[in-house]
């Protein structure tokens, strides 16, 4: 091995640790030793080359014929002559993971420790580089600070950093921010929330980190930022983001932690119209908080005893005055919604000389008394229809008690410029017209009010409304043509289940397999996209399953599409539709069409092929649940997860439960997998779901393997102890089915496990007799004697594992009739094991 250069060639380092010098031409061809398990980093030093193969040596990647001593004591003699390569020897030996060689490479103390510190970051050894940090002269080294930065979130949880690095952190706070915010996360200064989150944004922006996570940190930042950054915060931190004023709760950033949120800040989120209804779903809050929180949001959905807690008397009223009652107690009465209800009582009625202005709720007064002027001018013999004014009838408030008071007939106007001016009433007043007349079969009236809307409406829905009014009466008059043109046009629009019904009506007039074919004409040959999916959701509807328990069975032959519609709906759902119709259709078809859904490619040409419905639903389409299992694995966020498929993995968990309860002395152990397959598989699952899974899918595969004779594996019984030890923490309401079931799974191993170890030592009978009469007959200390007394000891030793195995659950045996068998089995085991303990003394 080359060691040095001398004047007339170069030192080498013989097999014998002889140094000769030999000339340039006289050396050697070069021969590079192959290292095994160890990269060898490029050298910088002159002895970089003898160092790699010092280190080799000691750690056994190579064979040669120095110790590793000797070859770093020419390395670093090499150095010693060449002082000027200290630093570049430094380098090679931190490459080399051999930081201990630094002092030998020629450099003062405060560099060693520098560079031991660069090394421990690299590492990732926050308490290393604490120490070498401390260790450094306080006022020198301010990179330090920035290497210290980096470790900022572990090493504020190290015991004895803040004394450690007081000094120098101390020294640099004056005119470094970084050294400053340290001190503060340290606890070694006094700090605020406010200069917390300050500390957090200097040190991620210092540090170079990902946007997201510069956009969370900061006094406001957070409230700007964008969904990516909000989706790594937590319902708590989502929480703190929306009350600061940034994004709408479980729309932009995913739901906050309503159940823990402080009642002011929810308060705050009402009052701001950033808080909806739909967020108190399934929060644990105490009851009288979540009857006042929606009581806030929605006073409708609240019931009668939920209002009285809250004293809330306007609603009540309101709800009697929906119901078409205007009867209330005295005590309602005085209220102001109370004298609300009482004038506009008197409105009706007609008694409008009897109303005062101030008993009217202000938002209404100046309604009613244009309401109470119009009687007034019908009492004097005016038309009501000359009476109407724009701003009366731009409250949509008054237009049912306008109708109540004078009849839709007689507020007909056949001014256009009224029609044009105020056309949003008498739209609607045409509507309802044509209702009317159609409830009491006056078909002629009704088209004719039909077509007037239809000559004022432009908004798609209330054409639609109208158009389906119209062809009600065109088909009770016979012209089932004119009837069926009209819902044509209609259905063009909106989606819109009931012309799609009536579509199915009219075109067959009660006969159903001409609905379907005229749906599947509208499927396949209809100009616009919308028409087709349209025709499709509706035919989906037709032949759509009621049986939505995937462990309920079918009785006869699956329900599947008939042929006029197969292939058209194979079509449109392939087409460039909306997600939402997209999903709906390929529900269905994952229930009557799965063999083609689930053939490679069936998908190809649609936009959403790689979309989470199609994953879902083609893993529908599968034979067996285990395709769905594993989809739902796939999954690594849930509450970032659309809602439907939430609401799918609930519905199989749920269902899975079901089935399993139902049949929990069946030993077919389909659903049995099915349920370890969610347990450990599928994120999210609620705890007590989770934990009555597990219970059920061990209870199931137990009994399963026992009627098969076979023996469970420790995996099931891990996955007892597992989700057995958590039922303590389930609420108390909660733990009685969860503690039912683990005194069943107890039950079932036991005698698994002492069936198991029965046939087991039944096996051992027949060999363990023939080693008893081995025994008796041969001479001691023979071939045969020998194996004779290894069977018998076998057989002791198959004793004590059952014993050992079984004591454990014998303990846990709640039900008497079983522990009396185990029991039984233990001891009888117990007198075998004694009698062959016997012979074996002998």
């Amino acid at each position: 091995m080359i060691v040095g250069h001398a004047t007339a060639g170069h030192n080498l380092l013989l097999h014998d640790g002889q140094v000769v010098v030999l000339p340039n031409d006289a050396l050697p061809a070069p021969a590079e030793p192959e290292l095994t398990g160890m990269t060898a980093p490029d050298p910088l030093s002159p002895a970089g080359r003898i160092l790699l193969y010092a280190t080799a040596v000691s750690a056994g990647a190579v064979s040669l014929p120095w110790t590793a001593d000797l070859l770093l004591n020419h390395a670093f003699t090499v150095i010693s002559a060449a002082p000027w390569f200290s630093r570049a020897a430094a380098i090679d030996v931190l490459e080399l993971g051999r930081p201990d060689l630094l002092a030998r490479c020629g450099l003062n103390r405060t560099e060693i420790i520098w560079l031991t510190l660069i090394h421990a970051a690299r590492r990732d050894d926050p308490a290393a580089v604490v120490d070498a940090a401390a260790a450094l002269p306080p006022d020198r080294y301010r990179r330090k600070i920035a290497v210290l930065a980096a470790f900022t979130g572990r090493i504020e949880h190290l015991p004895g950093a803040a004394e450690k690095l007081s000094g120098a952190l101390r020294a640099f706070a004056p005119s470094d921010p970084l050294a400053a915010a340290l001190r503060r996360r340290l606890g070694t200064t006094d700090t605020n929330p406010a200069q917390r989150l300050d500390d957090l944004a200097l040190i991620s922006t210092r540090l170079c980190a990902p946007r997201q996570i510069i956009q969370l940190t900061g006094l406001v930042s957070a409230v700007h930022a964008d969904p990516d950054a909000l989706a790594l915060l937590g319902p708590r931190g989502r929480l703190a983001v929306t009350h600061g004023g940034g994004h709408t709760p479980g729309k932009d950033c995913g739901p906050v932690a309503v159940d823990t949120a402080p009642l002011a800040v929810l308060d705050d989120l009402i009052d701001r119209g950033t808080l909806k209804a739909e967020t108190l779903s399934g929060t644990t809050r105490r009851t009288p908080e979540r009857i006042y929180l929606l009581g806030r949001l929605a006073p409708e959905q609240l019931t009668g005893e939920q209002l009285d807690s809250l004293g809330h008397r306007d609603e009540a009223i309101r709800r009697t005055l929906a119901t078409g009652q205007t009867q209330l107690s005295d005590e309602d009465r005085a209220a102001p919604m109370g004298r609300h209800v009482t004038a506009l009582d008197l409105i009706l009625r007609r008694r409008h000389t009897a109303v005062s202005a101030d008993d009217v709720l202000p938002a209404h007064r100046q309604a009613a008394e244009r309401l109470v002027r119009m009687l007034r001018g019908s009492d004097d013999g005016q038309d009501p229809a000359t009476l109407l004014d724009e701003a009366l009838l731009s409250d949509r408030s008054t237009w049912l008690p306008l109708i109540g008071l004078f009849g839709s007939d007689r507020l007909h106007t056949n001014d256009p410029g009224s029609a044009e001016r105020c056309s949003e009433f008498y739209e609607w007043l045409a509507l309802v017209a044509a209702r009317e007349h159609l409830f009491l079969a006056d078909w002629a009236a009704g088209v004719a009010a039909a077509r007037r809307c239809l000559d004022l409406a432009t908004a798609e829905p209330i054409r639609d409304e109208a158009q389906n009014l119209l062809a009600c009466g065109l088909h009770h008059l016979g012209d089932h043509a004119g009837a069926l043109r009209e819902l044509e046009s209609a259905i063009e629009g909106e989606y819109s289940v009931a012309l799609l019904a009536n579509i199915g009506v009219v075109a067959a007039r009660l006969d159903p397999e001409r609905a379907a074919g005229h749906l599947a004409r509208i499927v396949r040959e209809a100009p616009t996209a919308a028409m087709r999916v349209n025709a499709a959701r509706r035919a989906l509807d037709m032949w759509r399953s009621d049986a939505t328990n995937v462990w309920q069975g079918e009785e006869g032959a699956q329900l599947q599409l008939p042929t006029v519609l197969r292939e058209p709906l194979r079509a449109v759902v392939t087409e460039r539709i909306d997600i939402d119709d997209f999903r709906a259709i390929a529900e269905a078809m994952a229930l009557f069409d799965p063999v083609w859904l689930r053939a490679p490619g069936s998908l190809a040409g649609s936009p959403h092929r790689n979309s989470l419905e199609a994953r879902y639903f083609v893993a529908r389409a599968e034979d067996g649940l285990l395709p769905v299992v594993e989809m739902f694995g796939t999954v690594k966020a849930w509450d970032t997860a659309p809602a439907w498929l939430g609401d799918a993995r609930d519905k199989l968990v749920d269902d899975t439960i079901e089935f399993l309860i139902d049949h929990i002395n069946d030993p077919d152990n389909a659903a049995g997998v099915i349920a370890k397959a969610l347990v450990e598989q599928v994120r999210g699952l609620a705890p007590r779901a989770r934990v009555i899974l597990a219970l059920l899918a061990v209870a199931t595969l137990t009994y399963h393997l026992s009627e098969q004779d076979l023996e469970i594996s420790d995996l099931i019984i891990e996955l007892f102890n597992t989700h057995e030890r958590k039922i303590p923490a389930l609420e108390p309401d909660e733990g009685k089915v969860p503690a039912n079931l683990a005194e069943l799974c107890v039950r079932r191993i036991a005698l698994n496990l002492q069936q198991a170890r029965g046939n087991e030592l039944e096996s051992m009978r027949e060999p363990y007799n023939t080693a008893l009469t081995v025994l008796d007959r041969v001479p001691r200390g023979t071939p045969p004697w020998f194996q004779a007394r290894a069977q018998v000891a076998e057989f002791v030793a198959a004793c004590q594992r059952t014993r050992t195995q079984l004591r454990p659950w014998l303990r846990r045996l709640a039900d008497a009739d079983v522990r009396e068998t185990v029991m039984d089995f233990l001891e009888r085991c117990h007198e075998v094991e004694l009698r062959a303990d016997r012979v074996l003394q002998n």
